[in-house]
């Protein structure tokens, strides 16, 4: 009977699959980097930490002596996967996002963990914030050494959760960047990282009834 439990339960654990979440800024649904002056539909921002609003992608501009795809002070050596995102009311055309002078920012996204295993979950990242970097909040936990204080807009700064942990939750997961503004010109917040996992097993079509009948065919040869 052991057994017979055993393959039973081999049958419902169905097999595993590993997956992938993209968390990246200034792109669309489909992972598209989108053009400066477009809304990200998956990033909002907050210059006060709890007004918060669609975020829109900044960069390249064409603002005077710098030519397209170009910015400041080398803002334009990321990666190519991602944009950067600032507030809704920056012009492609002017350096000014409207951050404000001595001033916290805040970048909001979700994610969803519902049909994962998290014991099996990581997440692995480079970001960049222009201008101060205070930290990265996983569901309102900072990352180990992402709140450095120093300017992070000229290179990318590596952040990971490692498989395990507590920060990640069932369902819904909150990632916040946060970081500092000193002077209310070329600000944004750059992200380009993954989410990995494996997905939690799904019982395989038909495997209910074939524990059924042969808990039903042990009960039958007990009998006899």
């Amino acid at each position: 009977m052991q057994k017979l439990l055993m393959i039973c339960g081999l049958l419902l654990a169905g097999s595993t699959q590993a997956a992938v979440v993209s968390v990246r800024t200034g792109v669309d649904n489909l992972g598209a980097v989108l053009a400066a002056g477009s809304i990200d539909p998956n990033w909002t921002i907050s210059t006060n930490g709890s007004d918060f609003s669609s975020a829109r992608v900044a960069y390249p501009g064409s603002y005077p002596n710098y030519s397209s795809g170009q910015i400041c002070c080398g803002m334009e050596t990321i990666s190519a996967d991602a944009a950067w995102i600032t507030t809704p009311s920056v012009l492609p055309t002017s350096p000014t996002t409207g951050w404000g002078i001595s001033n916290m920012v805040y970048a909001r996204t979700e994610f969803d963990l519902s049909d994962f295993d998290l014991s099996s979950v990581s997440l692995n990242g480079l970001w960049r914030v222009a201008d101060v970097a205070t930290g990265i909040y996983l569901n309102g936990n900072l990352l180990a050494g992402t709140a450095t204080y120093g300017y992070a807009f000229s290179s990318s700064l590596p952040f990971s959760v490692a498989a395990g942990s507590s920060f990640f939750v069932s369902g819904i997961n909150r990632l916040e960047l946060r970081g500092y503004s000193v002077n209310n010109v070329w600000d944004g917040f750059w992200v380009a990282a993954d989410v990995k996992g494996d997905l939690a097993p799904v019982p395989v079509p038909g495997a209910f009834g074939l524990m059924l009948g042969g808990l039903l065919m042990l009960v039958k040869l007990k009998r006899t």
